[in-house]
């Protein structure tokens, strides 16, 4: 498994995305994020022995705050691939990729308080729920900086 870039011009990533905004949990998640966000920062968590993408994540630009620079993250996986484990793959791969691209300090992902899988998978990969509301939970991941001599 690996993430790909989204490529506008990729038709079945187009297809992808259409046939994941059938699902209402995912149609509400995709409105609520900038059509910006998906050309620019997108990937596809894509399984190649299946030739299938299994899931979908992007971020926010990096925004400094009292904290630090952070990254917010958004992701869906395919309804057909749920409770698999493929979740935590995409979120494990897309943390390390990003650092790659940006100094990170810490991800941040706002989860809908009924959503417990996604509330489980954040915990799983070392998320830490900060904040909680009547409707959201806000979780963060602290990046470990590593030390140079």
């Amino acid at each position: 498994m690996f993430l790909e870039k989204m490529d506008s011009q990729n038709i079945l990533q187009q297809n992808w995305l259409q046939e994941i905004k059938e699902d209402p949990k995912i149609k509400e998640f995709l409105g609520e994020v900038d059509a910006k966000i998906y050309r620019e920062n997108s990937y596809f968590l894509k399984d190649e022995k299946q030739n299938a993408y299994l899931g979908f994540i992007t971020h926010s630009d990096p925004v400094d705050t009292k904290v630090g620079k952070t990254i917010s993250i958004y992701y869906a996986v395919h309804p057909a691939y749920r409770h698999q484990g493929y979740g935590s793959v995409l979120l494990n791969l897309f943390t390390k990729e990003i650092l790659s691209f940006y100094p990170i300090d810490k991800f941040v992902l706002n989860i809908k308080k009924e959503n417990q899988a996604s509330q489980k998978l954040a915990m799983k990969c070392g998320f830490q729920c900060i904040l909680e509301d009547d409707e959201d939970m806000l979780f963060i991941k602290e990046v470990t900086k590593k030390k140079t001599l």
